[in-house]
């Protein structure tokens, strides 16, 4: 005969999942938001650096700007290998187009204040596309799939003691193995102005502490750019940034470093690889060094 769990059983239960439920209902929204990424503090990051950055620059983005741009020692150490001014670049990160979140939910505002950079960079896109989820796409997705899955399963058989490591997505090094893939690219579509009111506050409230504001504009394969920027969307976000500049005076950086092809990302959507994301954080800190200079 079977019998009922005991009555201990069920009050255990029950106690759980109102402590559960209690827990789901007092704790803050935005702690269960695991796809906000904060830096650490400037202690931490120079403790063990002989040098002092003249310059300290907050870049605020998506996942293809996390990805795009090293860590803080690692740009410290390409500062001063450059020979100009050590630069600190710390970036704040959230998965797709998060920073009405951080703006209204982290307080960005007043953590950015209490940093007190001399600058903040933008992920363009935040400030003037609609994003949709651009990084899956039909069949190719497939293709990326089959890769990842190809070299996992050859890391499983050899006990994850092989090569393929360096190749792994999960260490960021993923390659596209080919620059002539053949995709479709979902349509993306510029914001409104009553989309970008939260931007335009944003920017400024910082600048009237003083701070500097760039937009900042990550590259993508450009085979990707080919076909994803037409000259309808360029025009439509250019008359955007135009708009911008005569709001808040802010200046757009695009990008002008070596054409970055498929070789140089991880993925079909734009995350950059370790290579990609050692030239172009190179590039990036020569343009802020410069820009900074003015």
């Amino acid at each position: 005969m079977k019998k009922n769990p005991p009555l201990r059983i069920w009050l255990i239960f029950v106690v759980l999942f109102l402590i559960i439920q209690a827990v789901i209902y007092y704790l803050p929204n935005n702690k269960f938001d695991l796809g906000i990424s904060y830096p650490r503090n400037d202690s931490v990051i120079l403790k063990n650096n002989a040098h002092k950055p003249a310059h300290k620059i907050i870049i605020i983005g998506s996942s293809i700007t996390n990805e795009a741009v090293d860590k803080e020692e690692a740009i410290l150490s390409m500062s001063n290998e450059q020979e100009a001014s050590p630069v600190l670049i710390k970036k704040v990160t959230g998965g797709n187009d998060k920073l009405a979140l951080m703006i209204n939910r982290f307080d960005l505002v007043n953590y950015i204040i209490k940093e007190q950079p001399e600058a903040v960079c933008i992920q363009s896109e935040l400030a003037a596309v609609k994003l949709s989820p651009e990084h899956v796409f039909a069949p190719d997705i497939l293709v990326q799939l089959a890769q990842e899955n190809k070299v996992l399963l050859k890391k499983m058989i050899n006990g994850f003691e092989t090569d393929t490591n360096k190749l792994y997505w999960l260490n960021n090094e993923l390659i596209i193995v080919k620059d002539t893939l053949s995709f479709r690219a979902l349509n993306r579509r510029i914001k409104t102005k009553k989309e970008i009111q939260h931007v335009l506050d944003f920017i400024k409230t910082l600048k009237n502490k003083g701070i500097k504001i760039y937009f900042l504009d990550i590259p993508r394969a450009k085979q990707f750019e080919q076909l994803t920027f037409t000259s309808g969307y360029k025009d439509s976000i250019n008359h955007l940034f135009n708009w911008y500049n005569s709001e808040t005076g802010t200046k757009r950086i695009q990008y002008s470093g070596t054409t970055m092809f498929f070789n140089y990302y991880r993925d079909i959507g734009g995350h950059m690889n370790v290579t990609g994301r050692k030239l172009y954080t190179k590039w990036l800190i020569k343009t802020l060094q410069n820009e900074l200079k003015r």
